[in-house]
């Protein structure tokens, strides 16, 4: 849904992709508004697409009951300040903050000041996520049974496993 789309606005926004959300009435898929109104009603459907911002905006006022209401518009600032932060291309960046800033009836200095503590926020916690030892690569490190391991393969020059070597090994061997 609507949530759906924003994230994957980011991820276009992450890639420097410009990004406009088309809203479809409920229950409906390109395909079957297409088959109900053509395709002319679909392309001025594009036509009238939002920014990720203004979609963004639109959707969390909806479930707001005071969406102008101070406690509102911080959370819906804050959520959208995300979503800009994900623009690597300043002009964008700008250009979303102005309309974040009209749409919200906001000084744009303040949302400004805001994004730079979001992004701060982002760097610090990537910063520890860096630090942290990954559990995938753990994992990966640990074999899951004496079958995954890799053995290393010994031998002396007279074809035997040194003896300190198989004392060692986790693996049976015929003959002990």
């Amino acid at each position: 849904g609507k949530a759906a789309s924003v994230k994957t606005a980011v991820v276009f926004m992450d890639a420097g992709i410009v990004v406009r959300i088309a809203e479809l009435p409920e229950g409906e898929d390109p395909d079957s508004f297409v088959q109900a109104n053509g395709g002319k009603a679909f392309r001025d459907l594009l036509a009238a697409a939002q920014s990720a911002v203004a979609f963004q905006i639109k959707s969390l006022s909806g479930g707001e009951k005071d969406a102008k209401g101070v406690a509102a518009t911080s959370r819906i600032s804050k959520a959208v300040l995300e979503t800009i932060s994900h623009s690597e291309n300043a002009v964008q960046t700008a250009r979303l903050l102005q309309e974040t800033a009209t749409l919200l009836n906001l000084p744009i200095s303040a949302l400004e000041s805001e994004l730079a503590k979001v992004i701060e926020t982002q760097k610090r916690a990537a910063e520890r996520q860096a630090k942290r030892p990954r559990k995938a690569a753990a994992k990966a490190a640990v074999p899951a049974s004496p079958v995954e391991a890799e053995v290393p393969f010994y031998e002396d020059e007279g074809g035997e496993i040194p003896p300190d070597v198989l004392a060692a090994s986790p693996f049976m061997v015929e003959g002990e």
